[in-house]
């Protein structure tokens, strides 16, 4: 009976499913569209591009219509080809412009969009040359009379010729021309190969010729453009930019250019069926939300919300929207539920998400004082008002809420010091409203509180702390007053509102439904990187080359090149910079990737040798012999091809009559120096290296280390020699000896390849859990017999722990014995000492030995290591043990000196074993830590367990089987080993330990 009646119910759910999901297919057919004014609808979305005209365009003639920002035109005039946005606006001319050069599937609207607005020249206010606009102004004038711009925009706008005529340069300048442009728009501002061509730019040329003055082109974002004008960097802006009322009030306009309208560029194949079939497959893909799995935020509103309208969903209650939006991120939610302007910031960072409904609340925020605070709220309420009339809040919220991804506008608000102090009440995690950046609150709700306790002459202390606190602090007087929320009326209860100063209604957030196919370059110039976020490797001087060639790039820096793959594969950076034989190997190796066509710089790549080292002469003569010979155009051609069963290193017979040449080396740099299937060193460098050593009649040893740990290595005297893809440059000629170039290439970025299709989620082959579970285990341990490279790690990181573990006691024994000492020489450097080994950090501390202290002995660098973490753990191994001898009680102590004991005899029978009752557990911790804090010993030359999970991440290019199988075997080992000190610890325990009765015989 049981198994009918949940198969009834089964049935009934499916069926009440199908017929909402069918519901929900027929209410959303669009009717075909003819003309632009037929999307004033809420059922359609218009892309529109951040930071241009377009956007007030549509916000004026299309008020009910959703609105999606792009920041590039590309991603925009793919979306309208997929779909994904029903039109895109923007200018008419520019739309006709893509169309005639092979845009395909779309096409323009009829009707414009909002009014016809003036093109012109932005002009600085700020401008170093005089009566600057009235200048241009003239020389527009004299263009126009003789058809110059008439022509121009023939040419290059209706024509499309890109040939940009020769205007010749002043043979004697007065000034220069400081012109900011985009070169993101053509035919006005673009790149054609590396120089900057079109419209705007023969037009900067003719002013700089008309002015008498020498040209110098700066190249911004579009949101770049104000505070450059304001700040005086540029003179003015030719970049296709609207003459707008809001743009003339931070600066000033020529005369107009041309007139240019807004226009909706929709899909050419249009008609309501086909947007019937696209919507209705991709509302099959989304759960209802009335059953669906949905995250709010323990406390809030969204949370009433969610239980009074969702009854029958599955509600999970999260501290924090980051906990559940990565639950949503995870695939173990279904949607999460926040404001609209925590969406918004969960979007900008996570371009997998998307809002999947409209404004579900009608709310507004308020700030919240105690009610033991009544004059305070009166003032506050008063401010916040004057605010609202006089447009302050306005452009409080301008600073904060960008729908369109742009940078917050930080605003420093002044502060008194020496006043009385209102304690304010903050969640310091729900950006952009109240969040850390650069270490300082910031917000919208930061800068209000900043503004109003300013001008009321009050000092603000925020109090960080859980939604669910922030009642309770202002009920209990820990608190005077709370960032804004939302008033309901269980909180007025609690607390005295201000009037409403923003709405912020709850919406949900889902996972985009769609997958992307990998086709064309992401990015095709390099100056399409400027204001991008690009990775770095610690210790080379990528971000250097990279400067000189692309304006404005931010650097995210990495250790190694394996972290900064992935970091590029996951979208944390744009590009990553790479040298020409690991670029071409990684886009073999992933076909989500390829190399940006235009090289950063040509490269040389040579052998670092000490400074003044006899051997720089000796590595030259030979390099010149083995390119004479052809053996390194050999190598060339051997390492880099996709043969792997040729990849061995040359088994090179010779006496080594000269001593031995020890060779530092990068080990993440395949093919140039890598692991290879042996677990041994194999590359590029090092058979380069066996056939210099042959040549000089010297034996070669090799170690492996981090790119960074280079040339410490050579400083230290630790390595004869190093390679690594290391540039020859005067900054390192400085340090080290360079030798003559053994491999020209160059330096080029690695880019993410962007989709040319799309596909629906529900149709994509997908590879199953256990499939991708049993691929990345076979990757990781089984192909090339890695498990024998993570057997030897896991073999270094216990004989660093347990050797360390050993010494670090006796040593901890030692320290305490001096700092129980009444004797001040002795107690006080021992007290000193255990403070400077507990202020030093352990990566710090091992760099210190390897490099300085030991940097001139022959010494193993796990025996350094040992010593490093036996320093560290000695140190609080010596305070666990001088608490737990304090413990003891002094009465036993003289028993036994009163029965005859020796101190040494009392100290070892009673005191000891007591003692070591007290310590042992949290003796236990500290070693358990360390032998966690172990996997940093990669910094100084030791392939531990850790090291050789980077090893194998940067053969396999997938980071989570590695880290996980890397988490795991740590986790056993730190139990195996928590299970033997258990064992001595029940052992010294007599309470705990198994006594036999002796004397007594069964029978």
């Amino acid at each position: 009976m049981r198994q009918k009646l949940s198969r009834a119910v089964a049935l009934a759910l499916t069926l009440l499913t199908l017929i909402s999901l069918l519901a929900g297919c027929n209410s959303k057919t669009k009717p075909a569209v003819t003309e632009s004014s037929q999307m004033n609808d809420a059922a359609y979305t218009i892309g529109v591009p951040s930071g241009a005209t377009a956007v007030n365009a549509v916000e004026s003639a299309l008020p009910k219509a959703k609105m999606k920002y792009y920041n590039s035109l590309p991603d925009a005039y793919l979306a309208v080809q997929q779909g994904k946005v029903d039109a895109f606006a923007f200018d008419r001319y520019l739309l006709g412009f893509a169309i005639a050069n092979g845009l395909d599937g779309v096409k323009v609207l009829p009707g414009d969009v909002g009014a016809t607005d003036d093109v012109a020249i932005g002009i600085s206010r700020k401008s170093s040359i005089p009566d600057l606009q009235q200048k241009i102004n003239n020389c527009l004038s004299k263009l126009r009379a003789d058809g110059t711009l008439d022509d121009m925009f023939e040419r290059w706008v209706v024509n499309a010729d890109d040939t940009m005529p020769d205007i010749p340069k002043p043979e004697h300048s007065t000034m220069t021309l400081k012109v900011g442009t985009s070169g993101l728009v053509q035919p006005f501002s673009y790149y054609k190969g590396n120089e900057l061509t079109g419209y705007d730019l023969e037009l900067a040329a003719r002013l700089a010729l008309y002015l008498n003055a020498d040209l110098e082109i700066k190249v911004y974002d579009y949101d770049g453009f104000p505070s450059a004008a304001e700040t005086g960097a540029i003179d003015c802006i030719l970049a296709n930019l609207n003459a707008t009322p809001e743009r003339r009030e931070t600066m000033d306009f020529s005369t107009p250019l041309y007139q240019t309208q807004t226009a909706l560029l929709v899909q050419d194949n249009g008609g309501a069926e086909n947007e019937e079939k696209q919507t209705s497959e991709s509302d099959t893909q989304r759960v209802p939300v009335e059953s669906a799995r949905i995250g709010v935020m323990e406390g809030s509103t969204n949370e009433v919300y969610a239980e009074e309208h969702y009854p029958d969903a599955n509600l999970m209650s999260f501290k924090n929207y980051v906990d559940s939006t990565a639950a949503l991120d995870a695939g173990k939610l279904d949607y999460a539920m926040m404001d609209y302007t925590s969406a918004l910031r969960f979007i900008r960072s996570n371009q997998n998400l998307e809002i999947a409904s409209d404004a579900l609340t009608d709310e507004k925020v308020c700030l919240g004082i105690s009610k033991n605070q009544p004059e305070l709220a009166q003032k506050v309420s008063a401010v916040v008002d004057k605010y609202l009339a006089d447009g302050t809040m306005d452009e409080i919220i301008s600073h904060w809420i960008k729908p369109d991804g742009s940078d917050y506008d930080v605003v420093e608000t002044p502060k008194l010091t020496g006043v009385p102090k209102v304690k304010v009440a903050i969640i310091a995690s729900r950006e952009p409203t109240t969040f850390l950046l650069n270490g300082q609150y910031a917000g919208l709700d930061i800068e209000l509180i900043d503004r109003v306790l300013y001008e009321l002459g009050y000092q603000a202390e925020y109090l960080d702390m859980e939604l669910g606190a922030v009642i309770v602090a202002i009920d209990s007087n820990k608190a005077d007053m709370t960032l804004g929320m939302y008033s309901t009326p269980e909180r007025a209860e609690k607390l005295l509102f201000t009037s409403p100063y923003f709405a912020n209604p709850q919406v949900l957030v889902t996972r985009q439904e769609t997958v992307t196919d990998t086709g064309v370059p992401q990015y095709t110039a390099l100056n399409q990187l400027s204001g991008k976020v690009v990775s770095c490797q610690t210790g080379t001087i990528s971000d250097i080359l990279i400067d000189s060639v692309v304006p404005n790039v931010t650097y995210s820096y990495f250790n190694n090149r394996t972290d900064m793959l992935a970091a590029l594969e996951n979208g944390k950076v744009e590009a990553m910079p790479a040298d020409e034989p690991l670029a071409k190997l990684a886009v073999a190796q992933n076909p989500a990737l390829t190399i940006l066509p235009e090289r950063i710089v040509e490269d040389h790549y040579g052998v670092a040798l000490q400074k003044d080292s006899p051997l720089t002469a000796q590595v030259n003569d030979a390099i010149a012999q083995l390119k004479a010979g052809g053996t390194l155009e050999a190598m060339k051609e051997k390492w880099g091809g996709a043969d792997e069963s040729v990849k061995i290193l040359p088994q090179l017979d010779y006496p080594g009559a000269n001593g031995t040449l020890q060779v530092a080396h990068d080990i993440t740099a395949e093919p140039m120096e890598y692991v290879g299937p042996g677990g041994e060193s194999v590359g590029y460098d090092l058979e380069l290296m066996l056939r210099i050593g042959e040549i000089l009649d010297r034996k070669v040893e090799f170690t492996g280390v981090d790119f960074s740990g280079l040339i410490p290595m050579l400083q230290s005297g630790k390595a004869d020699a190093a390679v690594g893809c290391m540039s020859i440059t005067d900054e390192r000629k400085k340090t080290v000896d360079m030798s003559d170039s053994y491999y020209d290439g160059g330096l080029y970025f690695i880019v993410r390849k962007v989709t040319g299709f799309s596909v629906s989620a529900s149709t994509q082959t997908k590879e199953s859990f256990g499939d991708s579970l049993k691929a990345s285990f076979t990757r990781t341990f089984l192909t090339e017999n890695r498990w024998k490279l993570v057997l030897d790690g896991l073999e270094v990181t216990v004989l660093i722990s347990i050797c360390s573990g050993l010494l670090g006691s006796l040593m901890g024994f030692g320290i305490c014995m001096l700092r129980r000492s009444k004797k001040r020489f002795a107690c006080l450097p021992a007290a000193a000492f255990i403070r400077l080994i507990q202020g030093t950090p352990i990566v710090v501390l091992l760099m210190i030995l390897y490099y300085i202290i030991f940097g001139k002995l022959d010494i193993s660098a796990i025996l350094v290591a040992i010593f490093g973490f036996a320093v560290n753990f000695g140190v609080y191994v010596s305070e666990m043990m001088r608490t737990g001898i304090d413990a003891v009680d002094k009465g036993q102590i003289e028993a036994a000196h009163a029965l005859g004991f020796t101190k040494v005899k009392t100290f070892w029978k009673i005191t000891f074993p007591q003692a070591a009752r007290h310590f042992l557990p949290v003796f236990k911790g500290e070693f358990i830590s360390m032998v966690k804090m172990t996997s940093v010993v990669g910094y100084i030359a030791i392939q531990d367990l850790t090291k050789v999970s980077d090893i194998i991440r940067s053969r396999t290019l997938e980071a989570f089987f590695p880290l996980i199988a890397t988490a795991v075997i740590y986790f056993l080992v730190a139990n195996v080993l928590t299970m033997l000190l258990s064992r001595l610890e029940i052992g010294l325990d007599p309470k705990r330990r198994k006594r036999a009765v002796k004397g007594v015989v069964m029978k």
